[in-house]
C-alpha cells in the first residue's frame, strides 16, 4: 500500500488519542476495513474454534447491512460517476467524512502536523458502512464486463476505473476505545442528524437513550471504567501502564483493553453480569475489578521475567495481542476450571476467596510458562502484527496447552519419554538420540501432544534432584525441538 498522509486535527498528544483527517483510496480501505458490529449475545466468547476469519467478517457484514439501502446507494454512485465523466454535471459522490477507528501503539504525532499513516490489518468503520459496502458491490459488478463491448460494458469500464482511483474523505479516531467511539457516534448520528437509534444497538449491542450512555448498566461504559480502575488502583499490576487520556506514559492500549473486556460482558455466556446490588439496588461490578486485578497479579507473578520493566516491553503480554488473549484466557479459566464455590465467592466480591482463585490461576498459567518465549516473546511465534487472526491462533495454542494432560498420553509414549529423560546426565550434555527418536516415533504413532508443561512434569518425576531453574532451561531448549519433530 502506498503511503497515505493524514492531518492531525485535534486530540491528546500525550496519550496519542487523536483525530486525523485523510483521503484514503477505495482499494486500500476495502482491504483493511472491518464493519463495526454487535457481538452475538448467544455466542460463547471463550470457545476455542478455528472458524475462518474471512467467513466471520462476512457474517459481521451481513448483520449490519440494509440491502435495500445498498441498492439505492449503488445506483446513486453509478449515475453520479457517469454524469461526471460524461460532463453532464459536477458531482461530489460522498463529500462528508466517513469515521474510522484503529489502534497504533507506536505513534508520536503532533497536532497540526501531516503524518504518514500506518494502517493495521483491521480498520473499524464507525460511521459510513453502507457507503463503502455499496461501492464494493458496485465495483464487483463493474469488473464483470464482457468482451462484446456493449454500451453497458463501456459504462462498466468507466465505473471500474473511477472507483479504482476514488479516495474516501475519512476522519480517523486514533486509539479511541469503544465507549469513546460510541460517544462520537451518538454526537454525529443523533445530535447532528436524525438516524434510527436502533442503529446504536446494532453496532454497540446496547439500547440508546440520552441518559443511558454513561449509565453503569451500559457494559461499554463499564469496560471503559474498569480500564481506568486498572490504571489507577494501587494494587493493580497495570497501574500507570495504560495509555489514558492526558497521560504521556503507558504501554497498554486503552482501546484494546476496553474492547477485550467487553467479551466478558456482552454475551449471555459471558462470565460477568451487571446485576443490581441487593442492598443499594444499584448496578454492582466491584467483583469484576477484584477478579481482574487478582488475575493480572498472577500473570505478573508467573511471567515476571518477561513482564514490562521501566515502561519497556519485554514480551507481547502488554501489547495488543497479549492483552486480548489474556483477557480471553481469564474467561476460559473462569468458565472451564474454577469450582462453583470460587465462582460464587467472586460473584459476591468475597475477598476471602481471592487466594483460592489466585492458586487456580497460577497453576493454569504455569502450564504456559515453559513455552512463554515462543508464545509471548518479542521474537516469538506470535510477535508479528496480524490483527484478530494472530490473536485467535495464539488463543487456540494456549487452550491446547492447558487442555493437554500427562495422564492422556498413551502408555508406550509415556514410557519412552521417561526412558529418554532418565538417560539425560547431570552434566547437561545429552546422550545419543536413540531414545529420543523412539519417544518421538511413539508420540507420532499415538497422536500425542507434548507440551512444555507435560515435559516438565514428567522430568520432575524422573529427575527429582533437578532444581526448578534447571528444569526450566531444559524444557525451553527441548520443547522447541519436540514441536518441530511432532
Amino acid at each position: 500500500m502506498k503511503a497515505i498522509n493524514g492531518l492531525v486535527l485535534s486530540g491528546d498528544v500525550r496519550s496519542q488519542k487523536l483525530v486525523v483527517q485523510a483521503c484514503i483510496p477505495f482499494l486500500d480501505l476495502s482491504r483493511h476495513s472491518v464493519f463495526s458490529y454487535m457481538r452475538d449475545p448467544n455466542e460463547n466468547p471463550y470457545k476455542n474454534d478455528s472458524e475462518d476469519d474471512a467467513k466471520e467478517k462476512n457474517q459481521f457484514y451481513q448483520r449490519r447491512i440494509d440491502t435495500k439501502r445498498i441498492s439505492k446507494i449503488k445506483d446513486f454512485i453509478r449515475n453520479s460517476i457517469l454524469d461526471e465523466v460524461n460532463g453532464r454535471r459536477a458531482v461530489a459522490v460522498f463529500p462528508t467524512a466517513m469515521i474510522l477507528s484503529y489502534v497504533d501503539e507506536n505513534t508520536n504525532y503532533q497536532i497540526g502536523g501531516f503524518v504518514p499513516l500506518k494502517f493495521p490489518y483491521e480498520v473499524y468503520i464507525v460511521d459510513g458502512q453502507h457507503r463503502l459496502y455499496a461501492m464494493q458491490e458496485l465495483y464487483k459488478d463493474a469488473c464483470g464486463f464482457t468482451l462484446f463491448d456493449t454500451e453497458k460494458d463501456k459504462e462498466n469500464r468507466i465505473v471500474k476505473e473511477y472507483i479504482e482511483n476514488y479516495k474516501f474523505n475519512c476522519t480517523i479516531l486514533l486509539n479511541f476505545d469503544l465507549w469513546e467511539q460510541s460517544q462520537i457516534f451518538v454526537e454525529v448520528n443523533f445530535n447532528q442528524r436524525k438516524v434510527s437509534k436502533s442503529l446504536y444497538y446494532d453496532i454497540y449491542g446496547m439500547y440508546y437513550n440520552d441518559s443511558y450512555v454513561n449509565d453503569p448498566r451500559n457494559y461499554i461504559y463499564v469496560a471503559h471504567m474498569l480500564v481506568k480502575h486498572m490504571n489507577s488502583s494501587e494494587d493493580s499490576p497495570l497501574k500507570g501502564k495504560i495509555k489514558m487520556l492526558g497521560s504521556g506514559i503507558g504501554l497498554v492500549s486503552q482501546s484494546c483493553f476496553a474492547e477485550s473486556l467487553i467479551r466478558n460482558l456482552s454475551s449471555r455466556m459471558s462470565i460477568w453480569r451487571i446485576d443490581s446490588d441487593d442492598n443499594t439496588g444499584k448496578p454492582s461490578y466491584k467483583y469484576m475489578a477484584m477478579e481482574l486485578k487478582a488475575f493480572y497479579q498472577e500473570v505478573e507473578a508467573v511471567f515476571r521475567d518477561i513482564w514490562p520493566v521501566d515502561n519497556k516491553h519485554r514480551s507481547i503480554i502488554c501489547k495488543t495481542t497479549g492483552i486480548s488473549v489474556m483477557i480471553r484466557m481469564l474467561g476460559y479459566i473462569h468458565q472451564n476450571v474454577l469450582s462453583d464455590d470460587i465462582c460464587q465467592g467472586l460473584k459476591e466480591a468475597n475477598t476471602d476467596i481471592v487466594p483460592q482463585y489466585k492458586k487456580v490461576v497460577h497453576d493454569e498459567l504455569m502450564k504456559l510458562y515453559y513455552e512463554r518465549h515462543r508464545l509471548f516473546g518479542l521474537n516469538g511465534s506470535y510477535s508479528k502484527t496480524g490483527g484478530k487472526g494472530i490473536e485467535k491462533s495464539l488463543y487456540r495454542d494456549m487452550c491446547d496447552i492447558l487442555s493437554a494432560k500427562v495422564e492422556d498420553l498413551a502408555e508406550d509414549t509415556l514410557s519412552a519419554l521417561k526412558i529418554w529423560l532418565s538417560m539425560y546426565p547431570d552434566s547437561g550434555q545429552p546422550l545419543d538420540n536413540e531414545h529420543y527418536n523412539l519417544f518421538i516415533t511413539k508420540a507420532k504413532a499415538n497422536g500425542d501432544k507434548i507440551t512444555g508443561y507435560i515435559l516438565a512434569e514428567v522430568l520432575k518425576q524422573v529427575q527429582p534432584s533437578w532444581n526448578p531453574q534447571k528444569v526450566s532451561v531444559f524444557v525451553a531448549q527441548e520443547i522447541e525441538r519436540i514441536n518441530i519433530n511432532l
